[in-house]
């Protein structure tokens, strides 16, 4: 199905201070592995506004490709923006992958948390957690300017690769992917309520059993996926999304559901919001 693998970054994914970048870093690996072409574009100190800019293009002038290239797009500190560059940037850039249906893993290369990302699609981890993890000392991970060496392009190839190989399995609609489940095996969608947890735990798993069987909308392959997850916002920032507004002073948590059907490429999404969470 997949023919070619399309890299974008900065100097991380381009594989600066390797021997052999062409051949040593992680998108050309991880190409190796699931036997397709590299396509890597990434450029050394570039700004996500162009890292995004180049992606499109490419996008554009190979509309005829896409369909056979998966997406693997790392992205840089915010400080190299050119203009006021916002979050709201990536958010757009991957409902437009969205939107044209293709396969994209995006990841943060440094910096970022991925813990609460308001999006799907974003690796678990940025490359430097996952170099940092694998490699017993951290001054074995990286070259002389602080670019990730050899070593540490094979640990971030691996792991993306676990991601690739366990796919989406905790998003497909339920085991029988398309068998509705009988009447008397439906159980109370409140089954799971726990009143020592706050609202968004509680919400949470009464859209998990809403949505986590086939008991309304039935699955056809491994592309329609129901999925719910809740989003913390809090003014500190710290594991949790930042507000764009100061007015914020407590915690606010945001639920989506999201729902594809039609081989993933009818998307339906439902935001809702949970206020509080129970204090200790």
């Amino acid at each position: 199905m997949y023919k070619y693998l399309y890299a974008n970054g900065c100097s991380w994914v381009d594989g600066d201070e390797l021997q052999d970048r062409t051949q040593q870093r992680f998108s050309k690996l991880l190409s190796n592995d699931l036997n397709l072409k590299e396509i890597n574009e990434a450029i050394p100190a570039c700004s996500n506004e162009t890292i995004i800019k180049n992606t499109m293009d490419w996008i554009y002038k190979n509309e005829k490709l896409i369909n056979e290239t998966i997406f693997i797009i790392g992205f840089t500190a915010e400080s190299r923006s050119k203009f006021n560059w916002e979050f709201n940037d990536i958010i757009l850039f991957q409902r437009f992958l969205d939107s044209i249906d293709v396969h994209h893993i995006l990841f943060f290369s440094f910096g970022k948390s991925h813990k609460d990302i308001f999006l799907d699609n974003f690796t678990d981890k940025p490359f430097y957690e996952v170099v940092s993890e694998n490699i017993s000392k951290i001054e074995d991970a990286f070259c002389e300017n602080g670019h990730p060496n050899e070593e540490s392009h094979k640990k971030f190839a691996e792991y993306l690769m676990d991601g690739w190989q366990a796919g989406q399995a905790d998003k497909v609609c339920s085991a029988t992917k398309g068998t509705f489940i009988k009447k008397s095996e439906i159980k109370s969608i409140y089954k799971d309520y726990q009143e020592n947890k706050g609202a968004p735990d509680n919400k949470m798993a009464r859209w998990n059993n809403i949505i986590g069987e086939d008991r309304y909308l039935k699955c056809r392959n491994n592309k329609d996926i129901k999925s719910v997850k809740i989003y913390k916002i809090c003014k500190s920032g710290t594991g949790c999304l930042t507000p764009t507004s100061l007015l914020l002073r407590d915690e606010l948590f945001i639920g989506r559901v999201q729902i594809n059907t039609n081989g993933g490429k009818k998307r339906k999404f439902l935001y809702f919001q949970a206020d509080y969470i129970f204090k200790e």
